[in-house]
């Protein structure tokens, strides 16, 4: 098959991959997976719904997120009804950064297969999933897409892709300041893969990361605790012994990743597989694209780096939302392997064809394999109350019903301090699913109410669960029960 008509071909299977990545990333939808952090970020949003723009520019932990934010903004607003539409806007996020490895692998490898297995491997794996399903850490997903549009564009010749990159970089720096890690990364992958265009990269990247690191400086630097950040194993390990364990620790990741990635064997034997990857690198040496797998580690390297050095848990390295830019590397490497090897094969045509013929089954059983993971990672999240869609509707359905009744009648109704699923209470509800409070309701937070307020609710929840079937389907809360 000549060249262009092959390319054309990929380009065509590139579209089917990402297609078959939606019932791996798309099963999730039903997740609603509401943590602290979101309560928090939330809270925010309710503040700049109230005019109060500046809090755009509020620090989170260590991070400050203003794009983020105000992208986030219209969805906080209409939750829980916009929630799915979010997670649909991180999907299509994820399977663009899919298309943009496809791109750049295509760029500098030399088979469009490879390239397209490059964008396979990436598009349908679940390391790091994290970053989709939970909305609190989803910049780690978004940042990553313009930061590999910003790669590809300064990767191409022209003034205006110069200025669209940075612009790029600048966006991506604007969903998640933890860029700032991964500002150096690109510029030394833009060093090794067009050697030519180095001084324009370096302005881009220089003048995003200094406006972006006078940024933190000036929001996050002055109120950060650094006993938060640098605090696990003895009190008294000095710096170089806690570099050590940072450097143990991203070796770890990356071993855990690969095991996530491709689970042909047990997580405790996964170093195994490294002598016949370390065989086949050896193998097609000669036809590597070793700068591309090179320009991969450095922008992944030193952000996975800072962030297990600085978090204080044990096994930081098998935190999920960290692996998900981390994994590229292993996409990259993986895909350079197999161009390595349909280079080594072209004097045997016959051989590189059936070679050809025979990946789309490793790739099924790949797809199949994530496929599984994510069904259960559902099934865990659904044996958790607090992230059912009945429950978030039902309340919400429920506030609605309930505040229309209240209005018609002219009384107010309070909505008692309780607990409706493990560590979640009805205010919190509340406030999440109607930041701008509804007519005919109240709520007293830190306080059960009087016995008369009590026996009002309970009396509208029998009254509304008659009409609202997915109110309904929810038990009554542990405070219900123990009133009865």
């Amino acid at each position: 098959m000549n060249a262009p008509a092959s390319s054309k071909l990929a380009i065509i299977a590139l579209a089917a991959v990402l297609l078959l990545g939606v019932p791996i990333h798309w099963v999730k939808s039903a997740v609603m997976e509401i943590d602290p952090d979101d309560v928090r970020l939330m809270g925010v949003s309710r503040e700049i719904d109230s005019s109060a723009w500046h809090k755009l520019w509020t620090r989170h932990e260590v991070h400050f997120f203003p794009l983020y934010r105000l992208l986030r903004l219209p969805f906080d607003l209409h939750f829980p009804a916009w929630y799915t539409r979010f997670h649909a806007l991180l999907f299509a996020a994820h399977l663009a950064s899919a298309a943009l490895l496809f791109l750049l692998s295509r760029r500098y490898l030399r088979s469009p297969w490879s390239a397209l297995v490059t964008s396979l491997l990436f598009a349908w794996s679940t390391v790091g999933d994290q970053a989709l399903v939970w909305k609190g850490v989803a910049f780690f997903a978004l940042s990553w897409t313009f930061t590999l549009l910003g790669t590809w564009c300064l990767t191409r010749e022209g003034t205006a892709w110069g200025v669209a990159g940075g612009a790029a970089l600048l966006c991506s720096l604007g969903l998640f300041s933890g860029v700032l890690l991964v500002l150096p990364g690109v510029l030394a992958a833009v060093w090794l893969l067009e050697p030519k265009l180095r001084r324009r990269a370096f302005y881009a990247c220089g003048t995003v990361w200094m406006g972006g690191a006078l940024a933190w400086l000036i929001l996050v630097l002055p109120q950060l605790d650094w006993a938060h950040y640098w605090k696990f194993g003895s009190a008294t390990a000095g710096p170089m012994l806690r570099l050590w364990w940072a450097i143990t620790d991203l070796l770890l990741a990356y071993n855990y990743q690969f095991f996530s990635g491709v689970r042909l064997v047990s997580e405790r034997h996964t170093a195994l597989l490294f002598l016949p990857l370390l065989f086949l690198l050896v193998l097609v040496r000669r036809h590597l694209a070793a700068r591309w797998i090179f320009a991969a580690l450095a922008m992944t390297a030193l952000p996975l780096f800072v962030m297990v050095l600085v978090r204080r848990e044990p096994e930081v390295w098998k935190v999920s939302r960290y692996a998900y830019q981390a994994f590229t590397f292993w996409a990259v490497l993986l895909g350079a392997v197999l161009d390595g090897i349909l280079a080594w094969l072209e004097p045997w045509p016959r051989r590189r064809a059936v070679f050809l013929a025979l990946l789309p089954i490793p790739a099924a059983l790949y797809w199949w394999g994530h496929l599984r993971v994510a069904e259960y990672d559902r099934a865990y999240f659904r044996a958790q109350p607090a992230a059912w869609q009945e429950l978030w509707f039902g309340w919400d359905s429920f506030f609605r019903f309930a505040s229309e009744d209240r209005v018609r009648t002219g009384t107010t109704l309070v909505l008692p301090d309780l607990l409706v699923a493990p560590g979640l209470k009805l205010p919190t509800v509340f406030l999440l699913c109607h930041p701008r409070g509804l007519p005919g309701l109240t709520i007293r937070p830190g306080s059960a109410g009087a016995a008369h307020e009590q026996a009002e609710f309970w009396k509208e929840v029998e009254h509304v669960r008659s009409r609202l079937p997915m109110l309904r389907r929810l038990p009554l809360p542990p405070d219900r029960l123990g009133g009865q």
